[in-house]
């Protein structure tokens, strides 16, 4: 019944609320009296395994200690993804195995390496059968006997982010650098000896990516047998032996948005004993070796790259390599797949996963040989220039954090790279242990509840490259395989699986079409006919000729879209002309700009002329071009205007869609970059909650620093140089370097002196604090050349007042703080600006203080005070920002003010009228205000206070609730009845009427005569609002005799009646429930 009535009061006013409690209050007393028990608890069950639609597919995912590819439990991996007691589960995909078999030198099912032992002995197979060295984040490629062999490390043993639980590489990844820095490349290269899910091919299987040279035969796979190095590998076969060199070739695509002229492909070879030749595409070329540890060929790994100088095309490619393949052991070998990607560490651009790139491929320089940003530096710019600033306590470019040293353990690495578990807010602050617990606090992008990285947001509250995360706890998902076609994409299909059409990138599969975002796509490219989701069909899938692999027109190219039949391309694009098979030509073959690659209008756009001239359609949906947002109408005041501008308090999340007014709210919302709990410019968040230039922002809600280095001068920098090189003038903090001029303290990378006015590395010695000019008022006009010119500085300084270097005059400050002091000599009519410096006894002279600019104007009087009409003294308002008006001087402004806090301002009209109201609301309750007028004569004196209260809630229209709380027996003989009355609002008064006679003041007891009698009882509130459904209390007078019946009291107990009256008992109030 309480849950009941607590249900009931979720959607009450805070009267009815207060009303109900009480009435829960009675129960819960009467139920303590009456001795009654409630029903005992039973406690839910608490859910503490992993929920999650991923367990038993095979793959480990954040969150899972094991999968087998299924969700059975009893097999050594339950159903909610955790090792069972007695198994080894190191393998996803493999059924485990019996921890007790581990040591007995044969790899089983559940393990991925067995050395013989069950210790860990440092050679990489750890005591439970596992790789000790993979997930450690240090790239190891190590010779027999070590079974770290790996071709990527992470940091982590987890799958789906491109560096698997075994340390290799991914179909569909590319990964690069130590720890590897894995990004989706849309590159499909599989390893020998593993199915469509990289997963080991069964005993005797034949490979179905590798084929003979020269055949469309899939290569024999089988076991090694040798005796020398590591045991086989449960992730894949090798090529089985053929007592001859053995040749064999893969296909693969390269999709179109590949930079082909920078595109490379590195693959490892294991027990490689004789590499013999490769070719790409037909074409021979010799690879160079780029990792190869000592030791005997068969007994590593050896990487090899296929570079730049190699026969690479859009399209499908083929790499073909021949190595001996004796029959003899050591025999059979391995191809693994290293990288495929067309960045390159030391072009000095910086690709996704390059965290720099200074155009060099060496370490030791702040930017290492694969392009990381190396412990103490922090990097900025393309081509990078780094330096050591890693510990300064300053946000520098390249840094996630910095917490003022290079100590570990504390949150913020020697790299300035927040750690695991920490976030870190305010730079030269501590960090704090606050990642994982699923609010998004201060220095935190994200929080998903949990401590692992490859879920969309790290382990230090990152979100993750390629993800989007929303709400808190944060819910990641991949950018790629969200269902939405997002910039840079040429598909999406809903998931990031291969070989569906779309892949893991986002890019077209060989021989598909995706037609629309977020559905499956169709197998239709090639077949001469253009088809949904193609823009050509030329009947083929090769690349060069006008339409490319993926049915994409190429650069340059123009392409008829029949309705049957091949298209016909030809290259007219981007000669300026209109010609055949063309909507649009602006003269260039790039795509972004309104008319597209294939001279076709792009959405969102509008084209016309030849050259063309492509303008963006603001309120069609799309957002397009320079548009901030596009909801479909050019509506303002809905959060994107008629120019498609985010309004200030709003945010868009999605073109087309509607607005929210959630900027300022301190939640990150959808559509907001940062929102720091305000609609304000200049703090780093701005109105639209967009991050300002020069500032990163982070945590909800949002704070928000400079960076120093990104050539953006904002917050306390005093310089940006957009480098983080010292010697040239702006330091790496972003302060002057000696030698530079200052004008105030604080400013340089020293001391500012202010003698000389120059930075110098010495403590110049104490220095009197500037002072502060508080009169005449900045851009005032003063009506006199002798003004009065005050200020506050610190006790007995003496203040000097200059303009320019002449003193104007000269001041002692008195005991509080204050001095004040006119011009020796007159000042001529026309504009001025003065300073002041100090020097009080045993300091040196001040800093000048912030200059004051102000108006001599001895021909125009000062105006008279304005009159505030309105509000009306002493009335009371319902909104925080009432119009305040009044009358004034023609051309004067008014200057609203509530003591020293401006409140609006105003220009009076011709007809001396003016009016305002505050910028900011004001609060509920008692205000004053008073009001200057301005002209060029001077400021007026302030007008007459005008008093009023705000009180945004309203008249009160409520009427309270009336109870009976004390009344006579319900039959007596007493004449005399007492009562006692309450209210649901303190201050009620109450009105009685007794046996139907007229409403009066309540009296504390009635004298009656025998028979019946009802009284009548209403509270009225402070505001009149009287109770219109009174409590009612009847009772009986008998004659002098005793009551019947026996064993009975004469009367309840007042604190029975107390209660039952809060209840409203039927036999005490008799009443209709008012709806609420």
């Amino acid at each position: 019944m309480f849950t009941t009535l607590m249900n009931s009061l979720r959607g009450d006013s805070p009267r009815m609320a207060l009303r109900a409690g009480l009435h829960a209050l009675a129960l819960c007393s009467l139920f303590l009296l009456a001795g009654c028990e409630s029903a005992t608890s039973t406690s839910e069950p608490v859910l503490t395994s992993q929920s999650s639609g991923l367990v038993g597919d095979g793959r480990l995912q954040p969150g899972e200690q094991c999968d087998d590819g299924n969700t059975a439990s009893g097999d050594g991996c339950s159903a909610t993804g955790t090792v069972e007691a007695g198994f080894l589960c190191n393998v996803p995909g493999n059924a485990c195995s019996l921890a007790s078999l581990c040591g007995n030198n044969v790899t089983d099912s559940g393990e991925l390496c067995d050395d013989g032992d069950t210790a860990d002995n440092g050679n990489g197979c750890s005591a439970t059968c596992d790789l000790s060295l993979c997930g450690n984040g240090t790239f190891d490629n190590r010779q027999y006997p070590s079974y770290a062999q790996e071709v990527c490390d992470d940091g982590n043993r987890f799958e789906g982010d491109g560096c698997s639980r075994q340390c290799e590489v991914e179909p569909g990844f590319a990964c690069a650098g130590s720890p590897s820095r894995c990004v989706r490349a849309g590159v499909a290269v599989f390893n020998t000896g593993v199915d469509s899910q990289n997963r080991r091919l069964p005993a005797g299987g034949v490979d179905p990516h590798w084929f003979y040279s020269g055949t469309t035969t899939g290569a024999d796979t089988g076991v090694r047998n040798a005796n020398d190095w590591p045991l086989e590998m449960q992730t894949a076969r090798f090529m089985a032996p053929q007592g001859a060199q053995t040749c064999v070739y893969q296909d693969f695509l390269i999709p179109s948005t590949t930079n082909v002229a920078q595109f490379r492909l590195r693959l490892a070879t294991f027990n490689d004993n004789q590499f013999d030749s490769a070719k790409v595409n037909g074409v021979d070329i010799t690879p160079v070796t780029v990792s190869e540890p000592p030791g005997q060929p068969w007994q590593k790994n050896i990487f090899r790259e296929f570079g730049t100088n190699a026969a690479w095309h859009a399209g499908v490619n083929r790499i073909e390599l021949c190595n001996e393949n004796a029959a003899s052991p050591p025999n059979a070998f391995r191809y693994l797949f290293v990288d495929a990607y067309d960045d390159r560490c030391g072009d000095g651009a910086i690709s996704p996963r390059e965290e720099c790139d200074d155009g060099n491929a060496k370490s030791g320089d702040g930017c290492s040989a694969t392009c990381g940003i190396e412990p103490g530096y922090g990097c900025t710019g393309a081509p990078s220039t780094c330096a050591q600033t890693c510990g300064n306590g300053n946000l520098n470019p390249g840094e996630q954090c910095d917490d003022g040293n290079t100590t570990a353990n504390d949150g913020c690495n020697a790299s300035c790279r927040v750690e695991d578990g920490y976030a870190c807010p305010t730079p030269g602050q501590a960090c704090a242990a606050t990642c994982g617990n699923g609010a998004i606090n201060a220095g935190e992008q994200c929080d998903d509840g949990n401590a692992f990285s490859s879920d969309g947001c790290s382990a230090a509250c990152r979100i993750e490259t390629g993800y989007t995360c929303s709400g808190a706890p944060s819910v990641c998902a991949p950018l790629c395989g969200n269902g939405v076609l997002n910039a840079g994409e040429l598909c999406d299909d809903g998931n990031t699986a291969l070989g569906d059409g779309c892949s893991n990138a986002c890019t077209l599969e060989l021989g598909y079409a995706c037609a629309t975002p977020g559905q499956p796509c169709a197998k239709t490219c090639g077949d001469g006919t253009v088809n949904p989701g193609e823009q050509c069909d030329d009947g083929n899938l090769t690349s060069g000729d006008g339409c490319a692999t993926e049915c994409r027109v190429e650069d340059g190219y123009a392409c008829s879209m029949p309705s049957t039949g091949p298209s016909v391309c030809a290259q007219t694009c981007g000669n300026g002309a209109l010609d055949a098979n063309e909507t649009c030509d602006d003269g260039d073959k790039v795509s972004g700009d309104g008319c597209s690659n294939g001279c076709q209008v792009e959405a969102g756009y509008s084209c016309s002329g030849a050259p063309s001239t492509c303008v963006t359609l603001c309120g069609d949906g799309i957002r397009a071009g320079a548009e901030a947002c596009d909801d479909g109408n050019t509506t303002v005041g809905d959060g994107c205007n008629a120019t498609c501008t985010v309004e200030p308090g709003y945010s868009c999340p999605a073109p087309g869609t509607s607005c929210f007014k959630t900027c300022g709210d301190g939640v990150l919302n959808a559509g907001e970059q940062c929102d720091d709990g305000n609609a304000a410019n200049g703090d780093g968040c701005n109105t639209t909650c967009a991050v300002e230039p020069g500032y990163s922002c982070n945590g909800s809600p949002s704070a928000c620093g400079t960076t120093c280095g990104d050539g953006v001068r904002a917050g306390t920098e005093v310089c940006d140089d957009g480098n983080l090189v010292g010697g040239d003038t702006c330091s790496p903090r972003c302060l002057l370097e000696v030698g530079q001029t200052c004008n105030a303290s604080n400013v340089c990378e020293g001391f500012c002196d202010p003698s000389t006015q120059k930075c110098v590395a010495q403590d110049p010695g104490p220095v009197t604090p500037a002072p502060v000019i508080t009169g005449p008022v900045a851009n005032t006009t003063v009506s006199t050349g002798t003004p009065p010119i005050s200020g506050t500085s610190e006790p007995g300084a003496t203040v000097t007042v200059r303009e320019g270097t002449t003193v104007v005059c000269t001041a002692t400050t008195d005991a509080s703080g204050h001095w004040t002091c006119t011009p020796t000599t007159p000042l001529a009519d026309g504009p001025h600006t003065v300073t002041a410096t100090a020097q009080a006894p045993g300091s040196a002279t001040s800093f000048p203080s912030t200059a004051v600019p102000f108006v001599v104007n001895t021909q125009v009087p000062a105006p008279a005070a304005p009159v505030i009409t309105g509000p009306v003294a002493n009335s009371t308002v319902t909104t925080g920002t009432p119009a305040i008006s009044g009358t004034g001087e023609p051309g004067a402004t008014v200057t609203v003010r509530e003591g020293s806090t401006v409140v609006c301002t105003a220009t009076v009209d011709g007809s001396g009228h003016w009016s305002c109201v505050p910028t900011t609301p004001l609060p509920d309750g008692p205000h004053t205000v008073t009001a200057t007028a301005q002209t060029p004569g001077g400021t007026s004196p302030a007008s007459t206070p005008v008093p009023f209260v705000v009180d945004t809630r309203g008249p009160d229209t409520q009427a309270p609730d009336t109870s009976i709380v004390k009344g006579p027996a319900p039959t007596t003989s007493s004449r005399t009845a007492d009562f006692e009355y309450a209210s649901t609002e303190e201050g009620s008064t109450f009105e009685c009427r007794l046996d139907g006679g007229e409403w009066g003041s309540c009296q504390d007891s009635y004298t009656v005569g025998t028979g019946d009698h009802v009284l009548q009882v209403r509270a009225v509130d402070g505001s009149g609002n009287r109770d219109e459904s009174p409590a009612e209390y009847t009772w009986t007078v008998q004659g002098s005799r005793a009551f019947a019946g026996g064993g009975c009291s004469t009367a309840p107990d007042a604190s029975w009646l107390a209660l039952l009256g809060l209840m409203g008992v039927p036999g005490l109030r008799r009443r209709q429930r008012r709806t609420a």
